[in-house]
């Protein structure tokens, strides 16, 4: 059976592997290899488990050699490795070889980093431009005090947020609080205002301080009738405290009172 064949898509097929391994040893493609690897870069986009299998079961030199030649040959056949890079053989194969031979796999870390292709997630399975191993350690030291750092600064903004909201919430009880506070000076002061004559109300109302809108209009309907009654300073201040209130029953006092 012609090796392009290809009889069960989940399935390396066989002498593929040890060809492979052969290309990794040798450090090149030969033209017969590019023949039997013709249509298989479907090989190149198997799951995990099938290359764990394999290289779970092969020896230190042809796992390496295994790494090896499966990136030289996405390099020199420009294999397809699917929609997503991290997902080569070659990434899965390197994952079993580090954790089986570890410190060795900082070497081949090194070469497929200085002999991968276009594919920058060879061969940890995380985009990466570092040509050696330790240009990738601080790479990932680099991305982690990043990732520290958006971490402090969303927990900081998040802290702020949360200030502000109380804040809020603080100053919003407090306008209310003082808004029924304000509410019953006006209530209190109208009516003692309504207890006194008519003649004697300008001057508490000049004297108190009390904006001239919470005044009730109903304790003001006979003012303008006694406005030409009130002592000359308590008019003054009067007409400044109505301004340019022209209309309605303030209109119609600073009218009396000019």
């Amino acid at each position: 059976m012609e090796a392009n064949i290809l009889p069960n898509p989940a399935t390396i097929p066989a002498g593929i592997t040890d060809l492979l391994i052969q290309i990794g040893s040798r450090g090149q493609l030969l033209v017969q290899d590019r023949q039997s690897l013709k249509r298989l870069d479907w090989i190149n986009r198997l799951g995990s488990e099938e290359w764990n299998k394999i290289a779970k079961m092969l020896t230190q030199d042809d796992c390496e050699h295994l790494i090896r030649g499966l990136v030289i040959a996405e390099r020199d056949l420009e294999w397809n490795y699917g929609s997503l890079n991290s997902v080569s053989g070659a990434i899965w194969v390197f994952h079993v070889y580090e954790l089986r031979f570890a410190p060795s796999h900082i070497q081949v870390a090194d070469w497929v980093l200085q002999n991968r292709g276009t594919n920058n997630y060879l061969p940890f399975g995380v985009y990466s431009d570092a040509q050696n191993y330790d240009e990738y350690l601080d790479e990932q030291r680099a991305a982690v005090a990043r990732y520290q750092g958006h971490v402090v600064r969303e927990g900081e903004q998040q802290e702020a947020k949360k200030r502000r909201e109380e804040k809020r919430i603080k100053d919003h009880m407090s306008r209310l609080e003082k808004g029924k506070e304000r509410a019953a000076r006006v209530k209190k002061f109208n009516a003692e205002l309504a207890l006194i004559p008519t003649s004697e109300r300008l001057g508490a109302i000049v004297t108190s301080g009390m904006p001239l809108e919470a005044i009730s209009k109903e304790i003001l309907v006979r003012i303008p009738d006694t406005a030409t009654q009130i002592d000359a300073e308590i008019k003054l201040n009067l007409i400044k405290l109505i301004d340019r209130r022209n209309r309605g029953i303030w209109g119609r006092i600073k009218k009396a009172l000019i």
